[in-house]
């Protein structure tokens, strides 16, 4: 058996993770509907792998009626948000996304599927830009590429020095650009602004009309996937309420109480990294995302060998993957013996 696995094999039982359980009963008894809180880490992104153990949440959960989600950070915007949103909409007919401070892509993606939005004063959505990486042989040293960067460029080439497409001058312009930026890299970005654009449609046509809410489903995304000069731009609780026309739950005082003292824990959580000592050497371990319910959970751990000093051994596997905790409290700055 491999190291990696007799590693899983000891730390499932016995992983250490602070109990959190009265802090997600404080937001159900405000709330009294059934609650998911999805957070990862914000070096993680969301994967296809990360579906099942949602799934084994979910499952525990009554079918088919009100859902309440915490979405913080959940990477990127991509194709899986979709997936996300489609097997939540197979366990409830209307969910409410609480939105505890500042959204990544992902779970923002994730956000405008639900039915309303539960948001403080200081909550915000992510603008949906996609940065897409050229991956072919020889693009090494060539640029990130944003789709809206490229479209600015052009639009400012062209209306705000007014140089004609036709122009040398323009010509001139973008041969000194294929210098940073792969050519190819247009079509991808042009490509992955489509896809991001084509799956927060979807998302909001499971509980927009795709008929009778198009002019709003249409403003919706051309706001989020193309308006907004800075990626990370603030989409406001009065940006989704009087701009986009969501609909928003503003918590009182206990309730968003609650959710803050549930998203401070989170991210107490995600900052741990713990040192682990077995009979095979010395490991940390990180908290790389959790996915919690009242009376159940999944915590996503990252163990990874060290030296001595701390430092990973990068000839030694990481083992990276979803348990379920086990009793104890997590020990910091201090060894622990497994």
């Amino acid at each position: 058996m491999s190291e990696g696995a007799r590693l899983a094999d000891i730390l499932e039982d016995r992983i250490a993770v602070a109990a959190n359980r009265d802090l997600v009963e404080a937001v159900v008894d405000q709330r009294q509907h059934p609650f998911v809180a999805v957070v990862l880490s914000p070096e993680i992104q969301f994967r296809r792998s990360m579906i099942p153990p949602l799934v084994e949440i979910l499952d525990g959960l009554p079918r088919r009626g009100r859902l309440d989600l915490l979405v913080d950070r959940l990477g990127h915007a991509c194709e899986e948000n979709w997936r996300f949103v489609s097997v939540l909409r197979e366990y409830c007919e209307r969910y409410t996304a609480v939105v505890p401070f500042a959204a990544s892509t992902g779970a923002t993606q994730i956000a405008l599927g639900a039915n309303d939005l539960l948001m403080g004063e200081a909550s915000s959505l992510a603008p949906l830009d996609p940065v897409r990486l050229r991956d072919a042989e020889g693009a090494t040293g060539r640029l990130p590429v944003a789709a809206n960067d490229l479209r600015y460029l052009v639009d400012f080439l062209g209306q705000d020095l007014g140089l004609d497409p036709e122009t040398t001058a323009l010509r001139g312009a973008f041969e000194r650009l294929w210098d940073k930026v792969d050519p190819l890299a247009l079509g991808a970005t042009a490509k992955a602004h489509r896809l991001q654009q084509l799956i927060t449609r979807r998302c909001l046509e499971t509980h927009l009309d795709a008929e009778r809410d198009k002019p709003q489903i249409q403003r919706i995304v051309a706001w989020m996937c193309g308006d907004f000069i800075s990626h990370s731009f603030p989409v406001t609780r009065r940006d989704c309420e009087q701009a986009l026309g969501l609909k928003i739950v503003r918590p009182d005082r206990a309730l968003w109480g609650a959710v803050w003292r549930l998203y401070q824990y989170y991210q107490r959580m995600l900052a741990i990294e713990a040192d682990y000592v077995l009979a095979e050497g010395r490991f940390t371990l990180n908290y790389d995302g959790f996915i919690d319910t009242l009376d159940d959970r999944r915590v996503l751990i990252r163990i990874q060998r060290v030296d001595e000093r701390g430092v990973p051994l990068n000839d030694k596997p990481v083992l990276h993957r979803w348990v379920r905790p086990g009793a104890g409290e997590p020990v910091i700055d201090t060894e622990v013996d497994v």
